[in-house]
């Protein structure tokens, strides 16, 4: 029997004897070196298995993906990523069907930041982590990567250039270019205009032919205009306002603004005899009160609408202290507030009823002249849309109110244009100024010889506020509130916690009606369900007391005097609502007819409803205009009654239908009613820069 090949030692290969023992005794005396290379050999071949089963699931993925089974391509993809775990590759691979297929970009995100960890990194890496990032709204991270894309892919240009590797050079600067394009969104989104701007001319230095980035910076030439002018950098602002020009930007200020920057440098110094302070109230969060379920909360002004709202600022300073010659000038302070709003409540979202600043306004009112709230909310009942004028501020929503202040609300996102425009109609109701929007009726100012807007403000800036005096355009010294008294104010305050602001509201509601009743038993008890929704009425609490005076009820009547001198202590006047005005002007008002964007023109329009069923004695009359919807005002020239087809009477005047309404009642005389005879409303109106404007005529007689 032949011995074992362990026994004998020998190993015979094509007849050739060959010795183990010195290999042996090698390996015994460099036993945990073997041990290692046999390890290196095992690891090796394993991850050349791994890698190979990876690069199957990967190419099944492929496969999936290409049939738009998206689910199982990402089932073999994370296979790819278990079956090869160390190899970032396929983290990479796997990102891209979570980026663009499933568009679940925090995972897509995770799985790069997995390869980037494991070792596999390029430029588009970091291009899609900034893209992920950009989707998330992670706007500065996605700066970032974006420019470490970048930074990476020149490296590699670089080297693409040395090598002289044409298809590298193209692929990396068309690469590099997209990159730019997407740093564009993010600069957009953070209200960057000027590095978006600088950002398109860098992607065009790579890729001049690309299909996004020569029409890019044409959009946001005027944005960057305004950045470089809030900044006082006059030459830049001159510059981006004269390319948008160029580049055919449609915006009718845009001549005026760029001879107003121009103006701006060479301005002169500013030492106003008067600083108009303006509170800016940002809504920062808003409250909708149902009447029954939970409050519904939602974020409103953003951080880039407060940083436009401050760049917006600074412009319309600069602008109205060169209007004034450096003699009149406004300052800023900001005031945050959250709104609480009623879901039936009559009036607008934003108004300062609803903005829970009552004790703010109540201690600070003799610091400031004007408040401008800035909110992204709408009215249900008066429509979206700015504002401007005066009002008094409440300290306890619908009891008492403050003296005389400016108010302007707009929107998150108007611009100094916005602001200039509805701050003027405050400055009009300081001024006495008639009528609004006066650069649409050039015929009412006949000294005034400009076309545009803008100087129709310089005008009446250099003629009109000029010989009023700029110490007149103030309300805090015009308008002083009286001392506070804390300790009454608190009580009436805490009082007024339970009871809804649409309580209040009803109750002064109920006040009209009751100023309307000539039976005084009648009125008492109306005005007793008054004190019932809102115990601090002032007019209810005037009324009471006159009634048990008569009535020799002393008691009753001193309790009522102790009530309204405490009110009386808190107020610098009775309630004033935007719905209260609007409730006394159409209060019994019947609807006799309406106007629409088919009936009208932006040139004025006469139009005839007929009144026959409507005028039934003889008396006075109220025409009242009423706004309902729309993207445009309507102005009214004058309203008309004609008697059988004859002019009875007349009332010429300008009156402004829309978000605001100024001047919308026209009173009409009918001497003597004649039976059977025709009774026809006319009134010439026309659309304030469009025909989209709708709305009621109402008729009501006031001396019944």
């Amino acid at each position: 029997m032949k011995k074992s090949i362990a026994a004998a030692g020998l190993l015979t290969i094509s007849r050739k004897k060959i010795t183990l023992r010195p290999y042996m005794n090698w390996i015994i005396r460099h036993k945990p070196y073997f041990f290692i290379i046999l390890l290196l050999m095992a690891i090796g071949w394993n991850v050349f298995s791994d890698t190979k089963q990876a690069n199957q699931y990967r190419d099944q993925a492929e496969t999936f993906l290409k049939n738009n089974d998206i689910a199982q391509a990402v089932s073999f993809a994370e296979k790819a990523i278990q079956a090869d775990p160390g190899n970032g590759y396929f983290d990479y691979y796997t990102a891209y069907i979570y980026l663009y297929k499933t568009e679940d970009r925090g995972k897509a995100l995770d799985l790069l930041k997995a390869a980037e960890k494991k070792g596999y990194v390029n430029g588009l890496l970091y291009h899609r982590m900034g893209m992920c990032y950009f989707h998330l709204k992670n706007f500065q991270s996605a700066v970032a990567y974006l420019y470490q894309s970048i930074d990476f892919n020149k490296i590699e240009l670089t080297k693409a250039e040395e090598n002289k590797n044409s298809s590298g050079i193209s692929s990396l600067k068309k690469e590099i270019a997209d990159s730019y394009v997407w740093l564009t969104k993010q600069y957009e989104a953070l209200d960057e205009p000027s590095q978006f701007i600088e950002a398109v001319r860098e992607g065009l230095t790579y890729n001049p032919k690309d299909r996004w980035l020569p029409g890019l910076s044409k959009k946001m030439m005027l944005p960057a205009g305004h950045q470089a002018f809030a900044e006082k950098k006059y030459d830049q602002a001159l510059a981006y306002y004269r390319e948008a020009k160029e580049s055919g930007a449609g915006w009718d200020w845009l001549d005026d603004i760029i001879e107003i920057v121009g103006q701006c440098k060479t301005k002169p110094v500013v030492s106003p005899v008067y600083t108009h302070r303006i509170g800016v109230i940002y809504v920062n969060e808003t409250r909708l009160i149902p009447k029954s379920g939970q409050i519904i909360t939602s974020p409103d002004i953003t951080a880039i609408q407060k940083k436009k709202a401050k760049e917006s600022q600074l412009i319309f300073q600069d602008i109205v202290e060169l209007f004034s010659g450096g003699k009149f000038s406004v300052s800023f302070t900001d005031i945050d507030a959250t709104l609480s709003f009623d879901e039936f409540s009559l009036i607008r979202r934003s108004n300062p009823d609803n903005l829970n600043l009552g004790e703010f306004f109540y201690t600070s009112m003799n610091t400031f002249d004007t408040f401008v709230t800035m909110s992204n909310t709408e009215s249900p009942y008066f429509g979206e849309g700015n504002f401007g004028g005066s009002r008094r501020y409440p300290y306890i929503n619908g009891v008492s109110y403050g003296p005389a202040r400016g108010m302007v609300m707009v929107s998150g996102g108007s611009g100094f244009g916005t602001l200039l425009h509805e701050f003027f109609h405050t400055l009009e109701s300081l001024a006495g100024i008639r009528p609004a929007h006066g650069f649409h009726q050039p015929g009412q100012f006949p000294d005034w010889k400009g076309t545009t807007e803008l100087d129709y403000y310089r005008w009446h800036f250099e003629t009109t506020l000029s010989s009023l005096g700029f110490d007149k355009l103030n309300f805090r010294n015009r308008y002083p509130a009286q001392p506070p008294d804390p300790a009454v104010f608190n009580k009436i305050q805490n009082f007024y916690k339970n009871i809804p602001l649409t309580n209040r509201q009803e109750a002064n509601s109920l006040v009209l009606e009751a100023e309307q009743i000539q039976n005084k038993e009648a009125a008492f008890r109306l005005y007793e369900k008054v004190l019932n929704l809102s115990p601090y009425q002032p007019r209810a609490l005037e009324f009471m007391i006159s009634w048990f005076k008569q009535n020799n009820d002393t008691a009753r009547t001193k309790e009522h005097q102790a009530e309204l001198k405490e009110i009386a202590a808190v107020s610098d006047a009775y309630p004033v609502f935007d719905f209260y005005h609007f409730l006394k002007e159409v209060k019994s008002g019947i609807v006799i007819g309406t106007w629409s964007r088919d009936t009208i023109t932006i040139t004025g329009s006469e139009l005839s409803w007929d009144a026959g069923d409507y005028i039934k004695y003889p008396g006075t009359y109220n025409v009242t205009f009423l706004f309902n919807e729309g993207q445009k005002a309507a102005t009214i020239e004058w309203a008309a009654l004609f008697e059988n087809g004859k002019l009875l009477f007349k009332d010429t005047h300008n009156g402004w239908s829309g978000n605001s309404k100024r001047d919308i009642v026209y009173r009409l005389k009918v001497e003597n009613r004649i039976k059977d005879a025709s009774y026809i409303l006319r009134a010439r109106i026309r659309g304030e820069g469009g025909t989209d404007s709708f709305g009621e005529v109402l008729l009501r007689r006031v001396d019944e």
